[in-house]
């Protein structure tokens, strides 16, 4: 049996709010705020060009907000990006025999120890 899917359900992904598309608004349509509250976009003071043609900033534009240091915490030091290994839960359990508890010396651990050998002609030299 066939199935009939309709177009809507491609061109759902290309939307613009979908693409992150954008238009800049026509300054008389804009609300000037008097005071700057984290989280708002303020309307800058200065009409120059930020970026060139390709996206990048321009020499000498600082740049405020990234995904790391916002407005809400402080410029010099960035917010931990990865949780911090808690010193509660200590190293992994070593290998057992199942549930009898019994170490055993012959299941994988977490690094292996390779016997190097010498061989005549070889370029590389055996380490010890």
């Amino acid at each position: 049996m066939s199935r009939i899917y309709s177009a809507g359900q491609y061109e759902h992904n290309y939307l613009p709010h979908r693409l992150g598309n954008w238009q800049v608004w026509d300054s008389e349509k804009l609300q000037h705020s008097t005071s700057a509250k984290a989280g708002q976009t303020q309307q800058r003071q200065d009409k120059s060009f930020l970026v060139d043609d390709r996206g990048h900033l321009l020499p000498g534009v600082k740049k405020v907000n990234n995904s790391f240091r916002t407005r809400l915490s402080p410029s010099d030091s960035a917010p931990c990006r990865w949780p911090k290994p808690s010193p509660v839960v200590g190293s992994p359990p070593a290998a057992t025999m199942g549930y009898k508890g019994i170490a055993t010396s012959y299941l994988p651990r977490n690094h292996t120890v390779v016997k190097a050998v010498e061989v005549k002609g070889a370029g590389e030299a055996k380490y010890t």
